[in-house]
């Protein structure tokens, strides 16, 4: 919560921060994967978002952006 909190108020690093944190204590925690594919993409890492999208996508195949 803390990192989508950061991130919608435009503090990507510290988005990016929360995202891995929590993702430390559950690899598997969809929405801190997507937090830190937002905010890395935001913050201009294209290469780190695509990779995190990449590793989101292998835990949630049918998510879709709309």
């Amino acid at each position: 919560i803390a990192g989508a909190a950061e991130a919608s108020m435009g503090n990507y690093d510290a988005a990016i921060e929360w995202a891995r944190k929590s993702l430390r204590e559950n690899r598997r925690f969809t929405s801190s994967h997507r937090v830190l594919t937002i905010a890395l993409t935001l913050s201009g890492r294209m290469e780190e978002g695509r990779a995190a999208a990449t590793r989101l996508l292998d835990l949630e195949p049918g998510l879709t952006v709309s």
